[in-house]
């Protein structure tokens, strides 16, 4: 009974919060604001212990693609943020790509691109190396930030 109450409370945020979240575009068609608003459905299903200061949604910069991220809380016992997050299809309403990571930050740089910066815990005095890669959602490749050769497809 508790759990449903909140997740109800969640999702009621996350409605609340739609205006300032899902970017500044507008639509007249009912279909096309059902699922723009169907990535924060999966997203509470997903993560329903998540609170509202620990998301973040951003769009591509064409409104195709929304990146959703939840970071859990820093703890003494646990001192860097694990980052959960998906690539939702706004057009197809369905995820396109998912990951985890202890210590990252992600972003967009393209409207079908996302770059993953990962934080390592130790790194090597002699090395100057960035640990990551550029996720292409469209064509589903990685590419490394270090060789820019493609890690798997």
């Amino acid at each position: 009974m508790t759990k449903n109450v909140f997740l109800v409370v969640i999702l009621f945020i996350f409605a609340m919060s739609s205006g300032s979240c899902g970017g500044s575009q507008k639509s007249s068609a009912t279909k096309d604001t059902a699922s723009k608003e169907s990535y924060k459905e999966v997203f509470a299903k997903k993560f329903p212990s998540i609170t509202s200061k620990q998301t973040t949604f951003l769009a591509s910069e064409d409104g195709s693609y929304m990146l959703c991220m939840a970071k859990d809380e820093v703890t003494a016992s646990r001192p860097e943020h694990s980052v959960s997050f998906f690539v939702y299809d706004m057009k197809n309403n369905q995820i396109v790509y998912e990951q985890s990571y202890s210590n990252a930050t992600i972003s967009w740089v393209s409207p079908e691109k996302i770059q993953v910066n990962i934080i390592p815990g130790i790194v090597k005095k002699e090395g100057t190396e960035s640990y990551g890669y550029i996720y292409d959602v469209r064509n589903k490749s990685k590419t490394s930030l270090n060789s820019g050769s493609e890690i798997e497809k």
